[in-house]
């Protein structure tokens, strides 16, 4: 069968944009036909450049077509349609949407229930494509969680609006009369009767699992890692962020700074959380990966959570969506700051080598981590952006300690997948001279 993809995206950036994109990422292979990803434009969400950007990078789909359309999946959904259309009975078409990314659906429910719901959605349409063949080649369409509605029996839905459907069985109807309003959900159950259509999975009690996720958040576990050079007018701002919200430890990492952090730490006043100040001398290039890896061998605690000195932590509230189980691990949403906020166990952490040593040039070693860790069997998950706030400050600020002429070196080195994975099994870490000095905050 020739499997084709028609993507509905409304980009704004969150951490459910996040997820949906890398899901899409982890079942492109199945797509041997066309990949059309539809995104709104408008003002506030995320742009061409950039969203061209995601999906050749962190989500690399190619190829694929981009196409901006107005917002509205009911609007667009006639010119969706007839860019796939043929009546090849061996051709069908996956349609979904990056689910959730409204700021109305998130003010109602958790990251980690909206995760899991998602995550099963995908997983039940996408993960076994010739059983996809095989059911497409008897029924006109398929999904999972179809549902009737009680008072109309015959108006029938896939939940989330995630279906297959076999073009043959659709285009040689009348499958143009789309009336204004029409979603594509709705549209679906008019061209097709609830007993032609082919329930993936029938809705069952194990959904609540997803609905009530298990939530186990203990700060007195979790040790706070963070870096800095020269950027004290940020950790300034921060570290009282940090200070009094139950964590085992809080651990910087001085990269040779003109001004050594400890010296600031003396002038704050005594408080009852634990501060390490681990100060390496000597280095006019900062590597984050080494930075950070010096660090965490200073973690005592069960977890570690890697946080820059310009992030502030806003909303603890918002880390019940956080389980601290032995399956998984959690960053933030991709493209913006909190990307490079991690929270993982420490015997993940170094049965992976830690974070690459070898990127030398700003915004690689966190995404080859992220990778690596999910090579090793963990799944990833994305905590609530609302939990840290980014100071905001130039661009060329990142860049300003970074090897830049190394770029495109390190470019290479990400683009090839077997020397990423390398660094978990071959390369040694490099040693370091430091002092540590310890103070409570």
């Amino acid at each position: 069968m020739k499997r084709n993809l028609i993507y509905y995206v409304y980009p704004r950036q969150c951490s459910m944009l996040a997820l949906n994109l890398f899901l899409l990422r982890k079942y492109s292979r199945i797509f041997n036909g066309r990949k059309i990803i539809f995104a709104v434009e408008e003002e506030g969400l995320v742009d061409q450049l950039h969203l061209t950007w995601m999906f050749n990078d962190t989500h690399d789909i190619r190829p694929y077509e981009l196409i901006m359309v107005p917002k509205g999946q009911d609007a667009c959904l006639p010119k969706m349609l007839e860019s796939v259309r043929s009546t090849d009975p061996n051709e069908i078409t996956f349609y979904a949407h990056a689910k959730d990314t409204s700021l109305e659906v998130l003010r109602h429910k958790s990251i980690d229930e909206l995760s899991l719901w998602t995550e099963e959605i995908y997983r039940d349409n996408l993960e076994d494509p010739d059983h996809v063949d095989e059911i497409l080649r008897k029924y006109p369409c398929a999904g999972t969680f179809k549902r009737r509605d009680f008072h109309h029996p015959e108006v029938w839905s896939y939940k989330d609006n995630f279906f297959w459907f076999n073009h043959e069985q659709l285009f040689r109807a009348d499958w143009s009369g789309i009336t204004t309003g029409l979603t594509a959900d709705n549209y679906i159950c008019r061209q097709f009767t609830y007993d032609q259509s082919y329930n993936f999975r029938i809705e069952k009690s194990d959904r609540t699992r997803c609905m009530n996720p298990i939530t186990n958040w203990d700060p007195s576990k979790v040790t706070l890692v963070t870096t800095c050079k020269n950027r004290w007018e940020f950790l300034n701002n921060s570290l009282p962020t940090w200070l009094n919200k139950g964590f085992k430890r809080i651990i910087i990492v001085d990269w040779s700074s003109d001004i050594e952090v400890a010296g600031h730490l003396e002038h704050m006043p005594v408080g009852s959380t634990p501060v390490t100040v681990v100060r390496v001398e000597g280095e006019t290039i900062f590597n984050g990966g080494m930075a950070r890896n010096i660090g965490a061998l200073q973690v005592r605690g069960e977890y570690a959570m890697f946080i820059d000195s310009d992030m502030v932590i806003k909303d603890m509230s918002q880390a019940h969506v956080i389980s601290l189980v032995h399956d998984r691990f959690y960053h933030g949403p991709h493209n913006i700051p909190p990307f490079g906020t991690s929270l993982v166990r420490m015997e993940d952490f170094w049965n992976v080598n830690g974070y690459s040593e070898l990127y030398l040039s700003y915004g690689w070693e966190d995404n080859d981590l992220y990778n690596r860790l999910e090579a090793s069997g963990l799944r990833r998950c994305f905590y609530d952006e609302r939990m840290v706030e980014h100071i905001d400050h130039d661009d060329s600020l990142r860049a300003q300690y970074r090897d830049q002429r190394g770029r495109k070196l390190h470019e290479t080195i990400w683009h090839n997948r077997d020397e990423v994975e390398a660094w978990t099994s071959n390369h040694k870490r490099a040693e370091k001279q430091f002092s540590v000095k310890e103070y409570m905050l």
